[in-house]
């Protein structure tokens, strides 16, 4: 089965992606949405580590997750804990195509994501992940 992901960098999908931390934490209506997961992803003061990249996964597969339990067939996720959050755009996007990549083989490719990017470089890094095998 042939994997799909929608790639967009419109500002009109910010108000449904998925900022993302430890929890899928689940908000009806949120801006007259039909529904929104809020969270945040691990902020990087020094060097990444390894359970920096472990707890942005983390943050992802919660989402998922709670999208799946609460019935939500879709969902789109921003570059989560890049920017002000210091996680470097390239290893969060690997993180973040990875995670969803094996969380859609498990649930056997049901749930539709978009990766919502802002920065022509974002765009760039993602646009090369998603085209590899």
């Amino acid at each position: 089965m042939e994997q799909q992901y929608e790639l967009t960098s419109t500002p009109e999908l910010l108000s449904l992606a998925a900022y993302v931390a430890e929890d899928g934490l689940v908000s009806h209506h949120w801006e007259e949405r039909p529904l929104g997961l809020a969270n945040f992803g691990p902020i990087i003061s020094e060097r990444l580590q390894k359970k920096d990249c472990e707890q942005l996964s983390d943050c992802y597969r919660s989402c998922l997750k709670a999208a799946l339990e609460n019935g939500i067939k879709s969902i789109a996720f921003c570059c989560i804990s890049t920017g002000e959050f210091h996680f470097p755009n390239d290893k969060a996007a690997e993180i973040a195509v990875e995670t969803v990549r094996e969380f859609k083989k498990a649930d056997r490719g049901r749930m539709e994501v978009a990766f919502n990017v802002f920065k022509d470089i974002d765009y760039e890094i993602y646009r090369e992940l998603l085209t590899q095998n």
